[in-house]
């Protein structure tokens, strides 16, 4: 019994410092791939390391995008519950969400998270197989990734990352009205 409540206790430290992790993780990902976007609207962005990995805590922009990662995780959720497919389906169309709310906050709109996702799901209208087709594009990656037992990763992750920036970007110039 005694064992099992000293154990019990450790688990939950664990799971308080993994949820930590993670969200630092996510914060530092948002942090790059605006800096990503940046690179891509303005070919001579000077990218600062740490200072744009660090971007999303210096802004105080750290509750939104904490908030947009609950927020569609829960509607990727309750969609997959259907089956599989439409979880896929939603991510697609919530996946813009972190650029949009960039853009919002680079303009002064300050979209809340629920609008941002909102927004996602609209430019993404009709848009989100051309999104599984660059998704799909990037297994070969994944796969050199895996043989390279994640050493690889170095090198692909800013080539997605990019990628999806690009998407982003050209969307934008297809959707003048959005």
């Amino acid at each position: 019994m005694v064992n099992e409540v000293a154990n019990y206790g450790m688990d939950n430290f664990i799971d308080f410092k993994r949820l930590i992790i993670d969200i630092v993780t996510i914060l530092f990902a948002t942090g790059v791939s605006f800096t990503l976007l940046d690179l891509v609207r303005n070919s001579h962005y000077k990218i600062d390391p740490l200072s744009d990995a660090l971007r999303i805590f210096k802004q105080g922009q750290i509750v939104s995008v904490i908030a947009i990662h609950i927020i569609s995780g829960f509607f990727i959720i309750l969609w997959s519950f259907l089956f599989i497919v439409p979880g896929i389906i939603a991510a697609l169309a919530y996946s813009q969400a972190y650029y949009i709310y960039k853009d919002s906050e680079a303009t002064g709109e300050n979209l809340s998270a629920l609008d941002c996702i909102s927004r996602s799901k609209e430019l993404m209208d009709g848009n989100k197989g051309k999104l599984f087709v660059l998704e799909l594009s990037f297994i070969g990656w994944h796969f050199i990734g895996g043989l390279t037992f994640g050493l690889g990763y170095l090198f692909i992750t800013p080539y997605i990352q990019t990628a999806k920036a690009v998407f982003y970007n050209d969307l934008l110039d297809e959707t003048q009205d959005f």
